[in-house]
């Protein structure tokens, strides 16, 4: 029997194994690996990854068939059943597996290429939650009586909270006003240790517009000349050979033609000479516009030299400083179980949307531990309900 002897000559280990050695860093990839799970929710493991990776490597068949793929320093070990098993070489560092974690989810399309490793976004989040440490939101645990009386009215239907929603803002509209953002002296506080804000996004001085071509001057049109009659020559030609008259009326007529035509030449040839100093101004001016549009692009490049560069670096900071205000915001409410409200205590004036969800002006906060408790109570009483006899 042929067998394989990759996985022994190139060990891997799981990606937890070596993330255990920071708690913080465990919890982070946790979340991240969650969002795989939502991805692959209505799909096969097996499937979801053959169309995004291609063909797997290998095989491996111990208790369970795994499609294996590799690209190291990662390695995946795919069930339908058990789902994705991340690997990594065994000598890699925290930050080098999550790395390695980052790298997976750009090539399944779970992100977009980050602006920041993944490694960097944790440490950063951490810093920011490290500042936050004991100014977190706090919130007053409820009493046995206020968590029964809480889970019969979600049981009931009374109840929403903010784990139930998608549009917590537009439900609970304290949210929107802010009832839950950080207190501008508390913010001072927090804030005073940490990178500073990029500030304003830098913006290119306006571009100078290209100035409009003058209208140019219009050329004169050509005066209608008179010109000579055949019917005329003929008619004065006729009366000659009846000698009527003589040869000369027919210089005569020409020089009539000549003599009426002679004022509009001259206005004519007036109104060139004119329009040609027209033309001549014309043209310097458009002349002038076009330097003057020149320097002035040159200037405002020089005056813009180096902003994509600065724009990169204001991009790159900002998406830092996102990262360290979620980690403050995380450390912030990381107390706060849920907002929730009832329908009949708490007020509604507008009623509800055409989606179904009411629109709260009043609403209450809640400790984590009092809605683990609530959930997990109310999940038994759904049940007692589900299985009760009559």
């Amino acid at each position: 029997m042929i067998t394989s002897s990759i996985l022994e000559d190139k060990p891997t280990t799981p990606i937890e194994m070596i993330l255990q050695t920071e708690p913080e860093a465990m919890d982070f990839f946790r979340k991240r690996y969650l969002r795989l799970n939502h991805a692959m929710r209505d799909y096969k493991a097996v499937s979801f990854h053959q169309a995004r990776l291609g063909k797997q490597s290998f095989c491996w068949t111990g208790v369970r068939r795994y499609w294996i793929w590799e690209f190291p320093p990662i390695r995946l070990f795919i069930n339908n059943r058990k789902g994705v098993v991340f690997e990594v070489a065994p000598d890699l560092t925290v930050d080098e597996a999550l790395d390695a974690f980052g790298v997976y989810e750009e090539v399944m399309g779970l992100v977009r290429k980050p602006l920041l490793r993944l490694s960097e976004q944790f440490r950063l989040e951490m810093q920011g939650r490290k500042a936050a440490e004991g100014y977190e939101m706090r919130f007053p645990k409820m009493s046995t009586d206020e968590l029964r009386d809480f889970v019969l009215r979600f049981s009931d239907g009374h109840i929403w909270t903010s784990r139930h929603v998608q549009d917590i803002g537009m439900v609970f509209m304290p949210v929107i006003f802010g009832c839950l953002s950080i207190p501008e002296k508390t913010q001072e506080k927090i804030f005073k240790n940490l990178m500073g804000n990029p500030g304003p996004e830098p913006v290119m001085t306006e571009k100078p517009e290209k100035p409009k071509v003058p209208e140019s001057p219009k050329e004169p049109e050509k005066p209608n000349y008179r010109e000579v009659d055949p019917k005329e020559i003929e008619q004065i030609k006729s009366n000659i050979e009846w000698q009527d008259t003589d040869t000369t009326d027919i210089d005569a007529y020409h020089a009539k033609i000549e003599a009426d035509n002679k004022p509009l030449r001259r206005a004519y040839d007036k109104a060139m000479r004119l329009w040609a100093v027209q033309v001549a101004d014309w043209q310097a001016e458009c002349e002038r516009d076009e330097i003057n549009y020149t320097d002035a692009i040159q200037a405002w490049e020089k005056e813009n030299e180096g902003f994509d560069a600065k724009h990169a670096k204001w991009v790159k900071e900002m998406a830092r400083w996102n990262v360290v205000m979620y980690g403050v915001g995380e450390q912030f409410h990381r107390d706060l179980g849920c907002v929730w409200a009832d329908e009949e205590k708490h007020n509604h004036p507008r009623g509800r949307y055409v989606n179904g969800c009411p629109s709260f002006t009043e609403c209450c906060l809640m400790h984590r531990d009092d809605f683990t408790r609530a959930m997990q109570a109310a999940g038994l009483e759904m049940n007692r309900r589900e299985k009760i006899k009559v």
